[in-house]
């Protein structure tokens, strides 16, 4: 018995559309993705830049970095364990709020490009009387954090219900992180918002 993917329609229209748009050619072949949506992730901070590479304007396989610097507020929601110390080879432990994504995730998502890094500024540490406090909002320390990811890529993808546009850092195994804000969107010029 064969088992074929499923994958929402409407999911598949909104992916191939942010590729398309970015890229500004039509999308050559459909990867599936081999991971799944985790529960939870961990609200680490503020995303200041994410740096990538392509080819977008170029002949395939003529490279050229980017960086794109957050135009407004992009919040940074990390897998737990993701984030390491290169000098110590440790976990670094952030402040941040265990976030429970939604039940329905998009089945489908645009890849837009290998992935060079991110830059982002974490959360203060809460205060220690803070006690059952759930309407603590962090504030942002003001230290900042470059992320350097091997192998991965960001990709794009709209949150099926709202249609808000939403990065994604993944490897071909595993989701690393999201990237959201009220104005980050995908256009023809790269990543804006």
């Amino acid at each position: 018995m064969s088992r074929r993917l499923t994958i929402n329609r409407s999911d598949m229209e909104a992916a191939k559309k942010l590729r398309e748009k970015f890229y500004d050619k039509a999308v050559e072949k459909e990867i599936p993705i081999s991971w799944s949506w985790p529960k939870e992730l961990i609200a680490v901070g503020q995303s200041e830049a994410v740096q990538y590479t392509s080819d977008k304007w170029k002949k395939r396989g003529d490279y050229q970095d980017y960086k794109h610097v957050a135009e407004g507020p992009q919040h940074l929601f990390v897998k737990p364990g993701f984030l390491c110390d290169y000098s110590s080879r440790s976990r670094l432990e952030l402040p941040g709020e265990l976030i429970e994504l939604p039940k329905r995730m998009p089945e489908a998502i645009a890849e837009l490009a290998p992935i060079l890094g991110i830059q982002f500024q974490s959360y203060k540490e809460p205060p220690e009387d803070l006690g059952d406090d759930e309407d603590y909002e962090y504030e942002l320390s003001g230290e900042y954090y470059n992320v350097c990811i091997a192998r991965a890529y960001v990709g794009a993808a709209c949150l099926p219900g709202t249609g808000e546009t939403f990065l994604m850092i993944y490897t071909r195994a595993d989701l690393c992180a999201i990237i959201t804000g009220d104005s980050l969107n995908v256009e023809k010029d790269g990543i804006v918002g």
